[in-house]
């Protein structure tokens, strides 16, 4: 999102806060704060902070060109990692993460460089797993109970 930083300064200002009083207020970093008054982009966690301390709307601190106003992502369809033409099919990490795997994308993606599990595509190139490899990565974490063994 992007900050009104003249907005944020003159509600600061005016309530005669400094730098460092808004942003213990707000539980930020000062230099957050300072960055956020210069103009540069903040998510939207800091800037709901920033106008839970000013009493204001998140919208009456932000730029009106992308207030709340994301745009979703274009989700692909991809099939089942166990179905036919999910064995072969290239699943990125994001589309793996949560859904078909326990881990997030960034963990998949540290996995896969330290070759903690398969993967496609070589050093330096962008991860993907095939529905075969997740199925293998699945079968490597499913609990299995201990073969019941009696004394004879």
């Amino acid at each position: 999102m992007t900050p009104n930083d003249t907005a944020i300064t003159a509600l600061r200002e005016a309530r005669k806060l400094s730098i460092r009083e808004l942003a213990r207020r707000a539980g930020l970093h000062h230099a957050t704060v300072s960055r956020i008054e210069r103009g540069q982009p903040a998510g939207a966690d800091t800037l709901r902070r920033i106008a839970e301390v000013f009493a204001v709307s998140p919208a009456d601190i932000t730029r009106g060109d992308d207030v709340s106003k994301a745009k979703p992502r274009a989700v692909r369809e991809v099939p089942l990692p166990n179905s036919p033409e999910g064995e072969l099919f290239h699943y990125t990490p994001e589309e793996v993460a949560g859904r078909f795997l326990p881990w997030t994308a960034r963990s998949i993606r540290d996995k896969a460089r330290a070759y903690e599990i398969p993967r496609c595509g070589g050093p330096g190139q962008r991860i993907t797993l095939t529905g075969r490899q997740i199925c293998e990565i699945n079968a490597s974490l499913e609990i299995r109970p201990l073969a019941e063994t009696r004394a004879a």
